[in-house]
């Protein structure tokens, strides 16, 4: 069972709010993020079609209703001020992260724009309809740190969990060059469907590399470097690091030609919501 939520770090409670049902329904068909179009094309002279293409044509958007409570069992009145209070904090003119405190959802966090409607009783605010709209047609879990260390002739596995096929861009990669100055490489090598045969690689190259330098890529597309390197644009091959996941294969296995220390911070895809 939810009983409050959680938006930008702040927890509904500091406002009294609780989620709640106006109108005493909970159960029923409920949005799970998986809002696929299917393109096809017919085949000539064949009562055939061929894919051509799948694509998400919608964010994920789900509401939820909240009512102001205190420890007795009481519906409280929200007033003119501490409506505007929380309608400062809910409404942004960017994405932030929402989440639910309940068991199995409470890492799921979803990053959406919030919008909010008073709900009346009486001539009286009692709380709120709140619609979400989302980044994307799905939630994220927790941010994750992984840490590889890689001599040049090792190998480290990250495994990515994520409730969609194909790959992420983590939100940074952060690279410690340990090795002689120069290029660096790092490979990573998905086999699709564990089949050994059918790989998927990203190489990443840097070259005019410093002992010591540390270079990062974000999920953004940007570069950039802790030393003065000049050029490091044109060093770069532009190839970002992604993490993979098919249905039958999870490990995204990492190389490098020369010994460096690599931290990803990463979210996965998550799908479904609890309200």
């Amino acid at each position: 069972m939810i009983t409050q939520f959680e938006f930008d770090g702040i927890k509904s409670s500091v406002f009294g709010l609780y989620l709640c049902s106006f109108n005493g329904k909970s159960d029923g068909a409920k949005p799970v993020g998986n809002e696929m179009t299917i393109n096809t094309v017919k085949a000539p002279k064949k009562n055939r079609f061929i894919q051509t293409g799948v694509t998400y044509e919608t964010p994920l958007t789900f509401s939820f209703q909240v009512v102001k409570y205190n420890c007795w069992g009481e519906d409280m009145e929200i007033t003119p001020r501490e409506l505007a209070k929380i309608m400062r904090w809910l409404v942004r003119k960017d994405y932030r992260y929402l989440r639910f405190d309940q068991i199995g959802w409470d890492n799921v966090f979803y990053n959406c724009t919030l919008k909010v409607q008073k709900y009346e009783i009486g001539g009286v605010i009692r709380g709120l309809e709140i619609e979400a709209t989302c980044d994307a047609p799905w939630g994220y879990s927790e941010r994750k740190e992984h840490i590889l260390n890689l001599d040049g002739t090792n190998a480290c596995s990250i495994f990515n969990y994520s409730d969609e096929d194909g790959g992420i861009l983590p939100d940074l990669v952060r690279i410690e060059m340990l090795g002689t100055p120069g290029e660096l490489s790092i490979t990573n090598t998905f086999s699709v469907d564990q089949d050994e045969n059918k790989t998927k690689t990203i190489i990443v190259k840097i070259k005019n590399c410093k002992r010591d330098e540390i270079i990062e890529l974000d999920r953004h597309k940007n570069i950039r470097s802790s030393m003065d390197h000049e050029g490091l644009i044109n060093d770069f091959n532009h190839v970002f690091l992604e993490l993979f996941s098919d249905f039958n294969q999870y490990e995204n296995v990492f190389t490098s030609n020369e010994p460096c220390s690599i931290t990803i911070y990463v979210r996965e895809i998550r799908k479904g919501v609890p309200v």
